[in-house]
C-alpha cells in the first residue's frame, strides 16, 4: 500500500507507528516551520521556571528586571517581545493594553511542553509576527507528584500534583507556590569616573509570592472525538524594585488571573476533520506607589481589569495530496482603568475578527512540501470618542524538501503586523499620550534551515533576516509627557546552531549558538546604523549531563551549564554597553533505588560568583560595571537551591 504522506496524517485514522509520527515530531506539522519542543518531563526534579527554560533555546534572549519573579519577556531572533505571541493552551496571553507577557507569571510546574515558533508562526495564531509564537501546553500525566525546595535569597517553593486517569476520562490538577525575597547583594558603582564611591548594597523590595493551580478535565478515545477543559488561576504579590539607586522602598504590583478554555479535537466531518474552542480570560492589577518611586515621579494607585473571551473553529480537510486548513476566528477584550489617585477610570475595548487558511501540498512523492498561507484580521478599537478601524493582511509561506530521512531542508518568509495597544492609541491618562492615528507595526522575516539527524545526535542551523518598519515608540514632546508615533525601521540578520547528542548510555550534552546583526534605521542621523538597544549579539547556552550513574544505592546526575551573552547594549547610541557574561551552572540529582520515585536536587547558578566585569567604553578607558541584564538591572551572584521530590 502506498505511505501516507506525512502531513496527511493529521485527518487519516492513525496506526500506532503514526501515531508516534504526528505527536512526537511537533517541528513537522507546518512546512518551513523552526520549531523547538521543550519537554518538561525531565526537568521537574528542580527548581524550573518558564523564562530559564527559553533562555536556553536558540534564537531567543531573555529580557529580565533582575532575579527570580521579577518581570521578564523573550526576544525572539531580535525582535521586541511585543511581536512575539503567548498561548496557554490555546488561549492569546496578550492583551489589547499591553501587548508584552511577563513570563515570570507562568508556572512551569503545570505544563508538560513548550513549543516555540522561531520563524513562521502557525497560522492560526492570531497576534503573532516578527517574534513568532510560544505554545504552553498543560500537563495530562497519571500519578501523584509532591515536591518542596528553598535556597537562596530566602527562596522557597511547594508543588502537589494529582492525575488519574479512567478510561476515557482524565482529570488531572496541580496546586504550587514559589516565593523569594530577591535580597541579593550586588555592586553599586556610583558614579563610574568615581571608585571611591562604589558600594556593595542589597537589594530591596525584590520579593514575591506566587500561587497557581491547574484544572485538566479530558473525555474521549485517542483516535476519536475529545472534549478538553483546562483552567488556570494564578494570584501573585511582588515589590518592584528600580534598576538604579535610590532603591524603592514602596512600590508594589499584585496580579490575579484566571483563564478557562475548552477545546473539542478531531471531530470527524467525512474525511475531514473539525476542532471548535473557545476560551475566557479575566486579569486584574494592582499597582501601587504611593511614594512617586516610579514612573511619572507622583503617587500612582492604579487598578487594571481584562476581559477577554473568544473562539475558533477550526477545519481540516485532505483533497488528494493536499492538506487544507481553514480556522475562521473572533475575540471581544474589554481593559477599565481605574485611577484612584485621580479619580477617572478608563475602559477601551477591541474586537478582532479574521483567521486563517493554508495549503499543505505534497510534490516529488511527498519528499517536497509546499505551505502557502494566508492570515486575515480585521481589529476594531473604541475608546470614548476615539475609534480606529483596520484591517491587516499577512500572507506567507514555508517549503520542506526532506532530501533523505535524516536530511531536509526547509525555508520560510511572509509579511506580519503587530496592532497598537491601547495606551499607544489612547494614552494612560498620566505620562503617555495616545495617538489614533498610529500604523500597525509591520515586517519581513525569512528564514533558511538544514536540519540533519543521526540515531545519537541532532545538528540544525538556520540563516534569518527580518526588516520592519512604522515602529512604534513614545518621543518625548514635554518634561511630563510622551506621545507615541511610528519612527523605526530595523533590519536583523544573523544565524543560529544547534546541537545535541547522545552518544553513550550516560552521557548527553547541548549547544545552542545565535548570531544577530541588528541594525536601526531610523532617519536620526546620530542613530542610524547602530545596533539596537537590548539585543545581544553573541548569545550562547551549552549543557553537559552525565546520567544514571550508579554509586551503591544511588543514582546520580551530573550536569554542567554555561550562559554566554556579549555584545549587547542598552542604549541607541552605543554608549552604554553591558558588560560580558559568562555564567556557570551546576546540578546535581540523587535518586536512591528504593523508595523509587524519590529524588534530591541541587542547583547553582552562577556557581563562581562573578558580580562586575570590565566594560572597554573607550579602547584605553575600561569601565567596571555589575552584571546586568536589560535596562541595566543587577543580576544575583551565586544562589543554590535544594529541591526534594516524591513521585508515583
Amino acid at each position: 500500500m502506498r505511505a501516507v504522506p506525512w502531513f496527511l496524517l493529521l485527518f487519516t485514522e492513525p496506526t500506532p507507528d503514526e501515531v508516534y509520527r504526528i505527536t512526537a515530531p511537533a517541528e513537522s506539522r507546518h512546512a518551513g516551520g523552526a520549531v523547538t519542543v521543550i519537554d518538561l518531563s525531565e526537568r521537574r526534579d528542580g527548581l524550573t521556571t518558564v523564562p530559564d527554560l527559553l533562555d536556553e533555546t536558540v534564537g531567543l534572549q531573555l529580557r529580565s528586571l533582575g532575579g527570580l519573579g521579577q518581570f521578564s519577556s523573550i526576544s525572539v531572533r531580535g525582535s521586541s517581545p511585543s511581536q512575539t505571541a503567548v498561548y496557554l493552551d490555546g488561549v492569546p496571553l496578550m492583551r489589547g493594553y499591553f501587548s508584552v507577557v511577563d513570563l515570570s507569571d507562568l508556572s512551569a510546574d503545570s505544563l508538560s511542553r513548550i513549543e516555540i515558533s522561531r520563524g513562521l508562526p502557525p497560522p492560526e495564531r492570531m497576534g503573532a509576527g516578527l517574534g513568532g509564537a510560544i505554545d504552553l501546553h498543560t500537563r495530562r500525566d497519571d500519578g501523584v507528584e509532591l515536591r518542596a525546595g528553598g535556597g537562596s535569597f530566602g527562596t522557597r517553593s511547594a508543588l502537589l500534583r494529582l492525575g488519574d486517569r479512567d478510561g476515557r476520562l482524565f482529570l488531572g490538577g496541580t496546586v504550587s507556590y514559589l516565593g523569594s525575597e530577591g535580597d541579593f547583594t550586588y555592586r553599586d558603582i556610583g558614579i563610574e569616573s568615581v571608585g571611591s564611591d562604589d558600594a556593595v548594597v542589597r537589594r530591596r523590595n525584590n520579593g514575591f509570592d506566587q500561587a497557581d493551580t491547574a484544572l485538566t478535565a479530558s473525555y474521549g478515545a485517542p483516535t476519536g472525538p475529545e472534549l478538553l477543559c483546562t483552567q488556570s488561576l494564578m494570584y501573585k504579590t511582588q515589590g518592584i524594585p528600580r534598576p538604579w539607586p535610590p532603591q524603592s522602598e514602596a512600590t508594589s504590583l499584585s496580579t490575579a488571573r484566571e483563564i478557562f478554555a475548552a477545546r473539542v479535537l478531531r471531530v470527524p466531518l467525512g474525511r475531514a476533520r473539525l476542532e471548535p474552542a473557545g476560551h475566557l480570560l479575566w486579569q486584574r492589577e494592582h499597582f501601587e506607589d504611593p511614594l512617586g518611586e516610579i514612573g511619572t515621579g507622583e503617587e500612582q494607585d492604579e487598578i487594571g481589569t481584562t476581559w477577554n473571551t473568544g473562539g475558533e473553529l477550526a477545519l481540516r480537510a485532505p483533497l488528494g495530496t493536499v492538506a487544507i486548513s481553514l480556522v475562521p476566528q473572533a475575540a471581544y477584550e474589554r481593559y477599565r482603568l481605574d485611577d484612584r489617585v485621580q479619580g477617572a477610570a478608563t475602559s477601551p475595548s477591541r474586537v478582532m475578527a479574521g483567521g486563517a487558511i493554508s495549503a499543505a501540498i505534497g510534490l516529488a512523492g511527498d519528499r517536497v512540501v509546499i505551505e502557502p498561507a494566508l492570515r486575515t484580521d480585521a481589529v476594531m478599537d473604541r475608546f470614548d470618542e476615539d475609534q480606529r478601524d483596520r484591517l491587516l493582511l499577512s500572507p506567507r509561506g514555508g517549503a520542506l524538501w526532506r532530501i533523505r530521512p535524516s536530511l531536509e531542508v526547509r525555508a520560510s518568509a511572509g509579511r506580519y503586523h503587530r496592532a497598537p495597544t491601547f495606551v499607544e492609541l489612547f494614552g494612560d491618562r498620566g505620562y503617555a499620550a495616545g495617538n489614533p492615528d498610529l500604523e500597525a507595526e509591520s515586517g519581513v522575516a525569512g528564514d533558511l534551515g538544514v536540519v540533519w539527524r543521526g540515531e545519537t545526535w541532532r545538528a540544525e542551523t538556520t540563516l534569518i533576516a527580518s526588516y520592519s518598519e512604522d515602529l512604534i515608540v513614545f518621543v518625548q514632546n514635554s518634561q511630563r509627557t510622551a506621545r507615541a508615533a511610528n519612527v523605526g525601521t530595523a533590519r536583523t540578520s544573523g544565524a543560529e546552531l544547534a546541537l545535541s547528542i547522545d552518544p553513550l548510555r550516560h552521557l548527553r550534552g547541548s549547544i545552542a549558538y545565535t548570531y544577530l546583526d541588528p541594525v536601526n534605521l531610523t532617519t536620526n542621523a546620530e542613530e542610524y546604523g547602530k545596533q539596537l538597544p537590548g539585543r545581544a549579539r553573541h548569545d550562547a547556552f551549552s549543557r553537559l549531563e552525565l546520567r544514571e550513574l550508579p554509586l551503591g544505592p544511588l543514582r546520580l546526575m551530573l550536569a554542567w551549564e554555561v550562559d554566554v551573552v556579549s555584545g549587547m547594549y542598552l542604549d541607541q547610541n552605543e554608549r552604554r554597553p553591558v558588560a560580558t557574561r559568562a555564567l556557570h551552572g551546576a546540578e546535581l540529582r540523587a535518586s536512591p533505588r528504593r523508595p523509587a520515585g524519590l529524588t534530591l536536587a541541587v542547583q547553582a547558578r552562577n556557581l563562581f560568583d562573578v558580580r562586575t566585569a570590565e566594560v572597554g567604553r573607550f579602547p584605553d578607558e575600561p569601565v567596571t560595571r555589575p552584571i546586568e541584564d536589560y535596562l541595566g538591572y543587577p543580576l544575583p551572584g551565586r544562589a543554590v537551591f535544594a529541591t526534594v521530590r516524591y513521585a508515583y
